[in-house]
């Protein structure tokens, strides 16, 4: 009778072994998938924020671009303007002139 007591115990004993093991390995399952879920997460935020920056670069030297095609395209409109005004300036003046007094 004391061996099927013993035998019963070390059942017993195994069993809560077994258990214990187990329970541990449950625990460490989850903070390897905690882990390794705070590590993608902090990969994709990089990655997204790296893109994000990449797009705005991207945006803003196209907006460079077409500012300086604006100011370029501005520059030579003025210059002709200038160049304009130079060549004719005292006709339109003239012009203006009789105009308004009415002579013309």
């Amino acid at each position: 009778m004391h061996d099927i007591i013993y035998e019963l115990l070390e059942i017993d004993a195994d069993a809560r072994k077994l258990t214990d093991e187990a329970q541990a390995k449950r625990r460490d399952v989850r903070r390897i998938i905690a882990e390794r879920t705070a590590e993608l997460r902090k990969r994709y935020q990089k990655e997204a924020e790296e893109r994000l920056m990449s797009f705005k670069a991207a945006g803003s030297e196209s907006a460079e671009r077409i500012i300086a095609q604006v100011r370029d395209k501005s520059s030579r409109r003025v210059a002709a303007l200038r160049a304009a005004a130079s060549q004719n300036g005292d006709k339109w003046a003239d012009a203006i002139y009789r105009a308004v007094i009415g002579r013309e």
